[in-house]
């Protein structure tokens, strides 16, 4: 058993939320695992020492003490970026990247031009596949007839 469970099981069982037949568990395991016994000893200690504060002062624990916290001058404040500064931030990212959208467009190849870097390669061995021309009357397909093997 890992330290937490130790520990949630007995501050279960100190305010009586855990059932007999766990409790009877508990005591079972805190016998077989001395380890875990002088761990045990230390939280009971603990809870003893907690309930004792509470006993003692218990103005200190009082729902409207608990749910004062913290003063204001106390209070951490998390940082924010104001609205301006988002809003300025995302107009930026959105201007970059049309930027760079425009750039890149602009660098490409006409979209009525396509001119090939390399060029088609002819083949003179026989292909059993179809071979496709296109002109300007249409597509041409030359389909390849089987010669005999020698």
């Amino acid at each position: 058993m890992n330290p937490r469970s130790l520990e949630a099981l007995l501050l279960d069982r100190s305010f009586g939320e855990l059932s007999p037949e766990a409790s009877e568990l508990l005591d079972a395991y805190l016998a077989l695992h001395p380890e875990a016994q002088t761990d045990a000893a230390k939280i009971e200690e603990t809870i003893a020492i907690t309930e004792a504060a509470v006993t003692i002062r218990p103005e200190l624990f009082s729902e409207a003490q608990l749910s004062k916290g913290l003063d204001d001058s106390e209070k951490i404040v998390p940082f924010s970026f104001p609205v301006w500064m988002r809003a300025a931030a995302a107009v930026a990212i959105l201007s970059l990247v049309g930027a760079f959208g425009y750039i890149a467009g602009s660098q490409s190849a006409p979209s009525g031009e396509m001119k090939s870097s390399t060029p088609l390669a002819s083949t003179t061995t026989q292909s059993p596949w179809a071979q496709y021309r296109i002109t300007d009357s249409g597509i041409e397909a030359s389909i390849p007839t089987p010669t005999p093997e020698p």
